[in-house]
């Protein structure tokens, strides 16, 4: 429809559709960063990947960039920020570096942690989640960390990330939040149940149900940036990447814009020049 001139907009574009339309002359395109982003957990409770030096020795042994374009060439994005975060949710920690990847520091770690040849499991059901996984288990194995990849469907994953008794050590996982910094309680207060990693931290509980009664904005934005340092030195999780979404449209198309979540499309202030 877009190609035929029936449609002007287009809400998104499969990744295998977007090379008709990038470099079109008749069309234009809305580039939009979703708000999650895509990630390692860690089980907390279990005392291999539990451990702190071996986290450190994953995050140091990845290749973001790899991983990225093997998940998507043209949609997924590395991750840039060290912090756990949405793009768009408010108080963003933008100076919290990165880890680098540096095989000798991976290295480092790993012999300082409990790891000791174990065969651990990594989980994934997402599509892009599983492209993810498959390019993690090699990038660890660089190291010596073996892995056994485990396709699950969704609700098998949920359930099996639910028993941090069970099986469950790795997966690569992602989960949809929204432009407020409270919604950061899902994933990080040890009382959430979608609290994947079984992340249990006194101090980020304490801030975290501090941050609801503070009503002035500078305040609340302190406490949420001092979550994000504490979490990005425990990494109970780890980001590797973020979809970016197309929104084509043709030619002489103008005021294009989507929220803040990328959620949805702003129409509010779209026109149509016919001299484009």
């Amino acid at each position: 429809m877009l190609l035929d001139g029936s449609r002007h907009i287009n809400g998104e574009i499969i990744a295998e559709d977007l090379p008709m339309f990038l470099d079109h002359p008749d069309f234009g395109y809305t580039p939009a960063t979703l708000n999650n982003t895509y990630f390692i957990v860690f089980n907390w409770t279990n005392p291999i990947v539990g451990d702190l030096n071996f986290r450190k020795a994953v995050a140091h042994i990845l290749n973001r960039d790899d991983i990225a374009a093997y998940a998507s060439n043209i949609e997924a994005t590395p991750e840039t920020y060290g912090t756990f975060w949405g793009t768009a949710m408010e108080f963003f920690n933008r100076d919290i570096p990165i880890v680098p990847y540096d095989i000798n520091k991976a290295k480092e770690y790993l012999a300082a942690s409990a790891y000791n040849g174990e065969t651990l499991e990594l989980t994934a059901n997402n599509p892009y989640c599983v492209r993810a996984a498959e390019m993690i288990v090699q990038q660890l194995s660089t190291i010596g960390i073996n892995v056994e990849f485990r396709l699950l469907d969704s609700s098998g994953m949920l359930a099996h990330m639910a028993n941090p008794g069970g099986q469950f050590t790795l997966a690569v996982h992602t989960a949809s939040i929204t432009s407020s910094a409270a919604d950061i309680r899902v994933p990080l207060h040890s009382t959430a149940p979608n609290n994947r990693a079984q992340y249990n931290n006194p101090k980020v509980d304490e801030l975290i149900d501090k941050a609801g009664t503070v009503t002035d904005r500078a305040a609340r934005e302190l406490v949420y940036r001092e979550v994000q340092e504490i979490v990005a030195e425990d990494m109970p999780y780890i980001s590797l990447f973020r979809i970016q979404r197309f929104y084509i449209h043709a030619k002489g198309i103008g005021g294009l814009e989507v929220s803040g979540d990328s959620a949805f499309i702003n129409y509010r202030d779209i026109y149509l020049d016919l001299d484009a």
